[in-house]
């Protein structure tokens, strides 16, 4: 528990006033709580208070017996603040009688006004009932607290009014500095303090307080030039105390230090002697228990300190060890011993200070016992693995042998092992060894117990891992991608770091390299994953052996029948565009281009004969054929030409070369059928986008798509393989009324070929504009008569007319002019 400061110490940087000031101020605040009167007053204060709520009080300069009263009731709280108005360091403490009689006539108070006359200098302070607190500072040391509001020297020296008021900082008396304490030490009942004395100020003697009061009479009046004082009265260990230095000045007010909080402690010794029982005999156990020792020595107890022997042969004892199963603090522990054989034990117990006395000595004699657990070794050599069982724990008895089993991991299948046994129970391998064939990818679980003639030891199992099983391995070809993959068979127990590939091409010594993720370290040359990939030559043979490894060694070869690498598949992307006489082929180059040095591009006539353009680059991917004949269809192909090896074509494409189709300028050509289009797409708006549709003509043929009355062309569009097209076309944004949607091209004989479409449009989202032949900008002419320029003009003729009836042949004139 803590005991707290003797007071507030925020007080304690506010400079004493010059008396006459004092009293001025003291005057001026009383005067003015008086006029204010209730409105101050705290409203729990009885009629006892007085009309005013202020109170006043002189410090003064009181006697020792005075300060000898007190009025916190000691220590008896976890954490007490010294009580208020009880002392005033030390010059309330130690202050004459007739000292205190003098600064009690010096001070006037009006019951009536709540007023006080002071000379020398008062604090009035804050409410009582304000909330105190004692927070830690380090401030030079760990224990020095920084000064709040319940640890000011001077305000437990006075009655705690309502009202703070502070010393007239002007006053030319000055104010002593206080003294530091600078260091504390806890002991048995008792706390060293020293200090360091004030700054300034003429100091004739020191007080230390220790929760609030002066317990040690020798720590009173200390003399001036002594700077340290050990409290050793009345404080308990273990028990928190604020601990302050007051500095006397004689009839002055005392400066006292910040406090500092202390624990007083006891010492710890050795602890006693723990009590040892009797030791218990398990066949060759001896198992030793006993109970902490009464007196710990003032401090917990770390462990104990067992001490065990045996005679020795010659003389002499042996030290042996007692195994404590929990750790160093438990209270038992066991003595593996030897058949016959007498032990000696004590036990003695440590604490931070050290190890105490050993308990009393206890004697036991070790029986005969179950032999202990056999250490177990399972060997490899080649596939055959070698089992060996030992027991250094014979139990003080000679070994029968030991039993041993062996099976599989996983389905616990029973594996013979072969060795020397006893025919009769128990059978036992006596000289603890047998050998069994191990299988890779396997691994085996080895069991084995010793017995002697109290019985069988508890059993050791350990497991034998086998390098792992062949994996099994396989190629893929795809293009010039060969791809080798391999699935594992059997761990053998034990992880697999990795894979050995090669690969072997027909009619190569050296192995091809073939990419895939590869391990580290000493795994660097091993494959971590499960496949790897090349790229090979077109129609050559190759085959691949894989091996699996872990940490015991490496499995068979795993290996494949002979895979040919069919020869290179032309390019992809195969497009051909006809034109006037000619056929521009494109196509995607191949990658990898290893081996490729051009392309062959073949192209045949119908029922002519295949001809050829060669084309060179591995990165080429267009060719344009010249020379051919319009309306004649084509099939073209193209394959790689190789360094080494063997390549095939492509999927022939048709093409149908043919010259741009007259557009008949007077109306559409006659159809040779009807153009499809979804339901609705007969009536456009102007600007309005329909899809149409055409089959029956040359595959891979140009089509062009012109809407009438006057021709205004639509676009171009290449018809698929089997001779068809859909395109999106727009309707002109200057049209309206009856129109036809025809589309030109030829057909797979070569001859012109014509699909139609009617539309409607409805009317025109222009506002003017011409009609008929004066087309659009940039395409042909606008097709169509717009009715409302017809109206009008139609309109203006009438006009016309009737302005030349009666205006005579200049007006006539005038007026077509106009028009």
């Amino acid at each position: 528990m803590r005991i707290g400061s003797r007071d507030d110490t925020r007080w304690r940087g506010i400079l004493r006033p010059h008396p006459v000031s004092a009293a001025i101020i003291a005057a001026g605040v009383v005067l003015g709580v008086g006029l204010t009167g209730p409105a101050l007053a705290r409203p729990d204060e009885g009629a006892g208070s007085g009309t005013g709520a202020v109170k006043v009080k002189v410090k003064p300069t009181a006697s020792k017996s005075a300060a000898k009263k007190d009025t916190t009731g000691g220590k008896s709280a976890t954490k007490t603040e010294p009580a208020e108005g009880k002392r005033s360091g030390t010059a309330t403490k130690k202050a004459k009688p007739s000292e205190s009689a003098k600064a009690k006539a010096k001070t006037k108070a009006s019951a009536s006004t709540g007023s006080a006359a002071v000379k020398g200098w008062a604090k009035v302070i804050a409410d009582p009932t304000r909330k105190q607190t004692g927070d830690r500072k380090q401030t030079g040391d760990r224990n020095r607290a920084e000064p709040t509001a319940s640890t000011s020297p001077a305000a437990s020296r006075v009655a705690r009014p309502t009202i703070e008021a502070t010393p007239d900082p002007d006053s030319s008396s000055p104010a002593a500095t206080e003294p530091v304490i600078t260091g504390i030490v806890e002991g048995d009942g008792e706390l060293a303090v020293t200090w360091t004395a004030p700054d300034s100020g003429t100091v004739t003697s020191y007080t230390v307080w220790v929760g609030g009061d002066v317990p040690d009479p020798d720590c009173d009046e200390i003399e001036s030039n002594t700077l340290t004082c050990t409290v050793n009265t009345g404080l308990e260990n273990e028990t928190s105390y604020a601990v302050e230095v007051a500095a006397n000045h004689g009839s002055g007010e005392p400066s006292i230090s910040q406090p500092w909080w202390a624990t007083p402690k006891a010492s710890v010794v050795a602890p006693g002697a723990p009590t040892l029982a009797d030791i218990d005999v398990e066949g060759n156990k001896l198992v030793l228990s006993w109970t902490a020792p009464e007196n710990d020595g003032g401090g917990a107890i770390l462990g104990y300190r067992i001490t065990a022997t045996h005679p020795k042969e010659g003389g002499g004892t042996e030290d042996v060890a007692c195994v404590q199963p929990a750790g160093r603090t438990d209270t038992t522990c066991t003595i593996t011993g030897e058949s016959g054989v007498e032990y000696t034990a004590s036990v003695a117990a440590w604490n931070s200070h050290g190890a105490g006395p050993a308990s009393a000595e206890k004697t036991a004699t070790a029986a005969s016992s179950e032999p202990g657990a056999p250490t177990v070794k399972a060997e490899l050599s080649g596939s055959t693995v070698t089992v060996t069982a030992t027991s250094s724990d014979t139990g003080g008895v000679d070994l029968d042998g030991y039993e041993i089993t062996v099976t599989t991991v996983g389905d616990g299948a029973a594996v013979a092992c072969a060795g020397t046994k006893t025919s009769q129970p128990p059978v036992v391998y006596p000289d603890g060894t047998c050998t069994f064939e191990g299988v890779q990818g396997e691994s085996y679980t080895v069991k084995a117990r010793a017995h002697n003639s109290v019985g069988w030891s508890t059993m050791t199992t350990v497991t034998r891992m086998m390098p792992p099983a062949a994996p099994t391995a396989s190629i893929a070809v795809e293009g010039r991608t060969v791809t080798v993959s391999w699935t594992p068979h059997g761990t053998g127990g034990a992880p697999i770091q990795g894979y050995q590939v090669t690969v072997h091409r027909e009619g190569q010594q050296d192995a091809v390299p073939c990419t895939g993720q590869m391990g580290s370290g000493d795994s660097s040359t091993l494959y971590t994953g499960s496949s790897c990939t090349f790229t090979g030559v077109p129609g050559a043979e190759y085959s691949v052996s894989v091996k699996a490894r872990n940490s015991v060694g490496t499995s068979a070869i795993a290996g494949t029948d002979s895979e040919a690498v069919p020869a290179l598949a032309g390019p992809s992307g195969l497009k051909v565009t006809p034109d006037d006489g000619t056929a521009t082929v494109t196509w995607t180059p191949i990658t990898p281009a290893t081996g490729i040095t051009g392309y062959v591009v073949t192209y045949t006539k119908e029922d002519g004969q295949p001809q050829t353009a060669q084309v060179q680059g591995a990165g080429t991917g267009t060719h344009t054929l010249t020379g051919l004949e319009n309306g004649a269809t084509y099939a073209v192909k193209v394959k790689a030409a190789l360094s080494d090896g063997t390549a095939s074509d492509t999927e022939a494409v048709k093409v149908t070369p043919s010259a741009p189709p007259a557009i008949p300028q007077d109306g559409p050509p006659e159809s040779d059928g009807t153009l499809s289009a979804p339901a609705g797409s007969t009536t456009p708006d102007p600007g309005e986008t329909i899809t149409i549709s055409g089959t029956g003509f040359a595959p891979n043929s140009e089509v062009t798509i012109v809407i009438y009355s006057s021709p205004h062309s639509l676009g171009t569009v290449m018809t698929d393989q089997a001779g068809a097209f859909s395109k999106a076309v727009t309707i002109p944004s200057n049209l309206s009324g009856s129109h036809t949607i025809t589309s030109m091209g030829i057909d797979p004989d070569g001859a012109s070929r014509v699909l139609a479409l009617g539309v409607t449009i409805a009317g025109s989202t222009t506002t003017g504009g011409g009609g008929g032949s004066g087309g659009g900008s940039g395409g042909l002419a606008i097709t169509g008569a717009p009715i409302v320029t017809i109206l009008l003009t139609g309109i203006l003729l009438l006009a016309s007319g009737f302005a030349t009836r009666f205006a005579g042949r200049t007006g006539v004139r005038r007026g077509i002019h106009r028009r």
